[in-house]
């Protein structure tokens, strides 16, 4: 038993110390020298694309400027609309008040004038309760 356990311990130490040799050695192309060509290639992309970048930036930044701009123009807009949407309804609201009212004065007086004909009627005819 005691030679199984050292078997395995033994055999967990070998592949532990392969495998951390394997991962510590250099890769090909990482391990070689830099050349000043590609380093010079690669500055000069770098440039190019960090200069591409600012031009978008400035782009977005146009776009964002622009939509700022419309969207206040469409929020005053909004606002005129919902100024002149108000008005026209009062408007309309007092002209249908107005007609209601008028209607209402037109059957009050009719209704008036009734009551004044049957007052008169009253007091024309006879009283049969004086005897």
């Amino acid at each position: 038993m005691k030679g199984i356990i050292f078997a395995v311990v033994l055999v967990s130490l070998v592949l532990g110390m392969l495998l951390c040799t394997l991962g510590c050695e250099p890769e090909g192309p990482a391990a070689a020298p830099p050349d000043p060509k590609a380093e010079r290639l690669y500055a000069a992309q770098n440039i190019e694309l960090k200069k591409q970048i600012e031009e978008l930036e400035k782009s977005y930044e146009r776009q964002l400027v622009e939509k700022e701009m419309l969207l206040e123009q469409c929020r005053n807009q909004n606002d005129e609309l919902q100024l002149q949407l108000g008005e026209e309804a009062s408007q309309i609201f007092e002209n249908d008040l107005v007609k209601i009212l008028m209607e209402e004065s037109q059957r009050l007086t009719e209704e008036n004038q009734e009551l004044r004909e049957q007052i008169e009627q009253l007091t024309n005819q006879p009283q049969s309760n004086e005897e």
